[in-house]
């Protein structure tokens, strides 16, 4: 059992969710991958540098990059990632391959502002995704451990990256938090001394270890640090994703940006609806039968003929009352 902590003085925070977070986790992702990439290629591993140089490319990307393009980063991100693999496979210098995997890091950071908006800044996000990152790691370790063994030496070493990373963001952390958050960078380090480096080690840390250490950390991270463990949207956190690309949806079509504007509906519809949907359609049926055609249907076509923008603007106003209706009807506050 972990001891009590005191709790992290905060801010007051903006609101954010668990796919905020993962968005966070997934940027944090990639600094971890080109870690074990460099020192693979400073060790002469080239096959092995190669193949971690391109995971954020072939791994990271397509998990982040409907979001990117959200904000008119998609292009720039998938551009910046294929310069930080092509400088390695060109052999360049260490220092070259370094300014190229630290320039596609930058840019991803600067993302995390761009996408999750004002959230970004707040110690209770960046508590959650470490949260977040501390449990990619713990899957990619196990996966890796068989026993007393490494079985799987690439996801051993993105396990090890984003220790790595942990450990950085961390040390982050707690230069912003005034006090109480010294036992972030105590379990990453502990973390770290359990996998110490990219090659298997003869026998491994247990995998139990490791998960103790990664379920205490992230306990902690919620309870002193206000981090969110959840992995699945509330109702209210999925109404307030669907108002916000609402309004990219509005800007997206004042700039006459069509197909964009399709993209944009058809996710509300598949990803923050379905978030919504299932305690909807157990609290109010019928206000599931007049929302869903709205955004699965009637936006989509508004768009797809050029409809006037207060027609669309009109649809928009209904879906946001009925939103409302249905949060009163969940029961959430």
């Amino acid at each position: 059992m972990s001891k009590t902590k005191g709790a992290m003085p905060l801010e007051a925070r903006p609101e954010f969710g668990p796919r905020a977070i993962a968005f966070g986790r997934s940027i944090a992702e990639i600094p971890g991958h080109y870690r074990v990439s460099l020192e693979l290629y400073l060790t002469g591993d080239l096959p092995g540098a190669l193949l971690h140089a391109g995971h954020p490319l072939m791994e990271v990307l397509p998990d982040i990059y409907e979001d990117l393009l959200e904000h008119g980063l998609g292009a720039e991100m998938a551009r910046s990632l294929g310069r930080a693999a092509s400088v390695l496979r060109e052999r360049s210098a260490p220092a070259d391959v370094n300014a190229a995997f630290e320039a596609a890091t930058r840019l991803g950071q600067d993302s995390i502002t761009a996408c999750v908006g004002a959230a970004a800044a707040s110690p209770a996000y960046q508590a959650s995704v470490l949260a977040a990152l501390a449990r990619a790691a713990l899957v990619k370790y196990s996966r890796a451990v068989d026993g007393s063994r490494v079985t799987l030496l690439p996801e051993y070493q993105d396990a090890y990256g984003f220790l790595r990373q942990l450990d950085r963001m961390a040390e982050g952390l707690v230069a912003q938090a005034e006090s109480g958050a010294e036992f972030v960078t105590a379990a990453s380090r502990e973390l770290a001394g359990m996998v110490p480096g990219p090659h298997a080690p003869e026998v491994p840390s247990p995998v139990a270890e490791v998960a103790g250490v990664v379920d205490r950390l992230r306990a902690d991270l919620a309870s002193a640090g206000g981090a969110i463990l959840r992995e699945t949207p509330t109702a209210r956190e999925a109404l307030n994703r669907i108002e916000f690309r609402l309004a990219l949806l509005a800007d997206v079509l004042r700039h006459g940006e069509v197909g964009r504007a399709e993209k944009l509906v058809a996710r509300i519809y598949a990803e923050d609806y379905a978030d919504l949907q299932v305690p909807l359609v157990a609290a109010a049926p019928q206000i599931h039968e007049e929302l869903a055609p709205l955004l699965g249907r009637e936006l989509r076509v508004q768009i797809n003929r050029e409809a006037p923008l207060e027609a669309v603007a009109t649809t928009v106003r209904r879906v946001i009352e009925l939103l409302e209706k249905a949060i009163l009807a969940i029961g959430e506050e």
